[in-house]
């Protein structure tokens, strides 16, 4: 103990002694005629045609205000007179200046660029913003690929945890391929369902865990976030975890009628993988990062344009396993 107690001192003096030697340390920096361009373009698995889907692309520049607090400022950064052009696998779109309500920043609106764009597995896409001043700025990426699911058990007569095995079976692992294992990955496994509220009906979901610890004697739900893998396993508990509590304190379970399983997981793109591992320190709890560096692919300025495919499945409930619950299926 009194060597621990030597060793912290003598990093505490350290410490005093090295930031005493600091010179004076400003959050300001010298200010630069910096633009940004920010775009994160949404594909998904639809049949061909692509389904047009509202894509978004922020053009700022950088400001300054007095003093160190940045939202005090009243004076919109966005660009508002560029010309902005969304390529699509050869096909040119052009977006037209939009904007939202906004108290932000005591800014009654927020402006970008948008347009109604469909986009499909494995697009080539390019974005370039012409400015006033003649200057572009320009980013290109793929979408990433629809990923083949392949599953532990079929299911051919819907999904139940009530297998009946020779070897027990106690989870549902749902693997893919065609994935680039640099992509980061965001899963959802949901159990949508209908609950009778009386005079109306609402469609609702509960979002299903991977698994259940038990802490302090309670179960407590385990949900994987994000990852850069070829599957994932959902224990037989945790479903059925799911399925009792989205009934929760209701003892009329005749009132839901559930619709199935559906299970969708987002794939970042390089791009969006790297600036999200660069702002999310190194993906794990027990990391952290201070880059000075900013991390951008956009040619002529600042910036980050990157895709993001979600590939999805539905699966069915198997009658007896929803009844055993007390509900009806759909």
């Amino acid at each position: 103990m009194k060597n621990l107690l030597i060793k912290l001192s003598v990093i505490f003096i350290l410490i005093f002694v090295l930031l005493g030697c600091e010179e004076n340390f400003s959050p300001k920096t010298e200010k630069k005629d910096a633009i940004f361009l920010y775009a994160f373009i949404k594909a998904n698995d639809a049949p061909p045609p692509a389904p047009a889907v509202k894509q978004v692309v922020v053009i700022t520049k950088v400001y300054d205000v007095e003093g160190f607090d940045p939202m005090i400022n009243n004076v919109d950064p966005t660009i508002k007179n560029a010309v902005v052009t969304l390529t699509v696998s050869n096909r040119a779109n052009n977006l037209t200046l939009d904007s939202v309500a906004s108290d932000y920043q005591n800014r009654r609106q927020q402006y970008f660029y948008s347009g109604y764009v469909g986009v499909q597995s494995y697009d080539s896409i390019i974005i370039a913003a012409k400015l006033s001043n003649g200057k572009t700025l320009s980013g290109k990426t793929r979408t990433p690929k629809y990923l083949n699911f392949e599953f532990s058990y079929p299911y051919n007569h819907g999904f139940t945890t009530n297998l009946n095995q020779v070897i027990p079976v106690n989870s549902w692992t749902v693997t893919w391929f065609n994935n680039n294992p640099m992509h980061l990955l965001f899963p959802r496994l949901l159990i949508k369902y209908k609950q009778n509220l009386g005079s109306s009906t609402v469609t609702k979901s509960i979002i299903v865990p991977n698994s259940l610890i038990n802490r302090n004697g309670i179960k407590e739900p385990i949900y994987t976030e994000y990852f850069k893998a070829n599957g994932i396993t959902y224990n037989f508990d945790a479903v059925d975890y799911a399925m009792a509590k989205l009934s929760e304190g209701n003892p009329n379970k005749s009132d839901y009628t559930l619709m199935g399983l559906y299970f969708d997981i987002v794939e970042l793109d390089l791009p969006l993988t790297n600036y999200y591992s660069a702002t999310n320190g190194y993906l794990d709890a027990y990391s952290i990062r201070a880059d000075a560096n900013i991390y951008t692919n956009i040619s002529g300025g600042y910036g980050v344009f990157g895709a993001m495919f979600t590939s999805s499945f539905y699966k069915e409930l198997d009658i007896n396993y929803v009844e055993s619950f007390g509900y009806q299926k759909l």
